[in-house]
């Protein structure tokens, strides 16, 4: 019921702006044959998407997308309903009965606990405490000079992996230390 719904009102729309299926499946990149069986209520797509793009072609005001969407809404859930196979030799099932549900209880909002700080170790009276070691002492080495930053594909200046950019070219090399 709810596909003819739909599908009268997209006939509706494909007759008021006077254009063929052909010229419109060719617009909405979609098949002739496809929006033929849309429009005859044989088929609904599966996503709103292609319904949006044919009513908006057509010239649908604000208020007649509103309702193709819930028409198409309907349609969609009612073909949920008819492809959904029956169970081979078996008698329909009859209507589910509702029973009341019992009202759910609310579950208690689970508390955050505060995170866990980093504690020191604490000494325990079994263990011996050990004896500070000192630091191993390294022969002093030569100060040495702080290495140059690798070069940067925007620096101006010259690098020796590589040509100087235009933007270097005409000016003076860095200074060197």
């Amino acid at each position: 019921m709810e596909m003819a719904s739909l599908a009268e009102l997209l006939r509706e729309f494909k007759e008021r702006s006077g254009l063929s299926y052909g010229v419109l499946a060719k617009r909405l990149q979609m098949s002739t044959s496809t929006l033929h069986r849309y429009c005859n209520g044989d088929a609904v797509p599966t996503d709103f998407g292609p319904v949006e793009r044919f009513a908006r072609l057509c010239g649908a005001t604000p208020e007649e997308l509103v309702e193709v969407h819930r028409r198409w809404i309907l349609a969609d859930a009612d073909r949920g309903r008819k492809t959904e196979p029956p169970a081979a030799g078996a008698a329909p099932a009859p209507a589910p009965t509702k029973e009341p549900e019992p009202a759910p209880q609310p579950e208690p909002e689970p508390t955050k606990e505060p995170e866990p700080k980093a504690e020191p170790p604490q000494e325990t009276e079994a263990a011996p405490e050990a004896e500070p070691q000192p630091a191993p002492v390294s022969s002093p080495s030569p100060p040495t000079a702080p290495s140059p930053p690798p070069p940067h594909a925007d620096a101006a200046g010259p690098s020796s992996s590589r040509q100087p950019s235009p933007r270097s070219w005409g000016s003076a090399p860095p200074p060197s230390s």
